[in-house]
């Protein structure tokens, strides 16, 4: 009886066994008869996957119980996007569906592998993200840095430029103050000679006009007129010369006591320099543009300190402030 008994439970598991893989061949079958799965299906042997993963999409929205949908969703989203969380979702769910499928133990496989994939992709997106936050932020502190440095360096370079023209500016007010200074001596010394020359040149005067005092009361042609007259008795009553020799005789030495006379030698002294030639006759300059007495008298004297001379020789034309006009005509002494 035993025996009996255990053959009929087998071959009543075996009966159930045999229904239910009937059922589910019935239900594929009918899935696989509707014109979206075999648009699909063409799709997906024909190469245009992207096309057949739509189609088994609009599929499930339509139909969302239809399990071996998911199942060839799975497999192209795992093995052609690398979806592998979508992929995970469909072999979930066609295992949901239907869990005494023949195909469910190679989807428990396919379920591990995706799992195994989808592990280090995690971990790669991650480790990008974080790094490309930081590396976006240190580009941009980079960046930061970079225009920190140009700015600094062009506030340097102008502290420089400012620095050197500050430098030559007081290399040139330096100059220029040596030059003034230069000047300033030269001027004391030119009007102290000029004060002495003056002194000079005035007691002369009061010489000559002190000593022409004692001529006054005979002109130079009444002392020749005697002179003459003086000659001309003495030939008569000597007879040793013509009377026109006598008188010249006395006239030179007339001429001589007057040229060794005070107010000759002044006037001598006057007309005739310190090595006792006559002076040149006096230059002239034509005024330029950016002339002045200073620069006249360094062109012509090599030295600035001349000016008064300049402007005393030409009083007649040239203002008591020393001012002349381009193309005035001055005389150089």
């Amino acid at each position: 009886m035993r025996c009996v008994v255990v053959i009929l439970c087998g071959l009543l598991t075996l009966l159930n066994v045999g229904c239910s893989k009937s059922a589910v061949s019935t239900a594929e079958a009918k899935e696989r008869n509707s014109s979206l799965f075999r648009r699909a299906r063409e799709a997906e042997q024909s190469g245009e996957l992207k096309e057949a993963i739509r189609l088994y999409r609009t599929m499930l929205v339509e139909e969302p119980r239809t399990y071996s949908v998911h199942f060839h969703l799975a497999t192209l989203l795992q093995d052609y996007e690398e979806d592998y969380i979508s992929a995970l979702y469909h072999y979930k769910q066609y295992l949901a569906l239907r869990p005494e499928s023949e195909k469910a133990p190679l989807a428990q496989e396919r379920i591990r592998v995706t799992e195994q994939l989808l592990a280090p992709q995690l971990l790669r997106k991650l480790g990008d993200s974080v790094q490309g936050i930081s590396q976006a932020y240190l580009l941009k502190e980079n960046d930061n840095l970079k225009r920190l440095v140009t700015k600094l360096e062009g506030e340097k370079s102008m502290l420089s430029e400012e620095k050197d023209r500050a430098e030559k500016n007081a290399t040139t007010a330096k100059n220029e103050m040596e030059r003034l200074r230069e000047l300033l001596n030269k001027m004391r010394t030119s009007e102290k000679l000029a004060e002495t020359e003056s002194a000079a040149v005035i007691a002369a005067r009061e010489r000559a006009a002190t000593t022409s005092k004692t001529h006054d009361g005979k002109s130079l042609r009444e002392m020749r007129m005697e002179a003459e007259s003086i000659a001309s008795d003495a030939a008569v009553r000597t007879g040793t010369k013509p009377a026109d020799e006598a008188a010249s005789d006395v006239l030179k030495k007339v001429q001589q006591k007057l040229d060794e006379s005070p107010v000759t030698s002044v006037s001598s002294a006057i007309v005739k320099d310190k090595k006792g030639k006559t002076p040149a006759a006096p230059r002239t300059y034509t005024v330029q543009a950016g002339d002045s007495l200073f620069r006249v008298s360094e062109k012509m004297y090599g030295d600035a300190t001349h000016w008064k001379k300049i402007r005393d020789a030409n009083r007649a034309t040239i203002d008591p402030d020393g001012r002349i006009d381009v193309g005035q005509v001055i005389v150089i002494p």
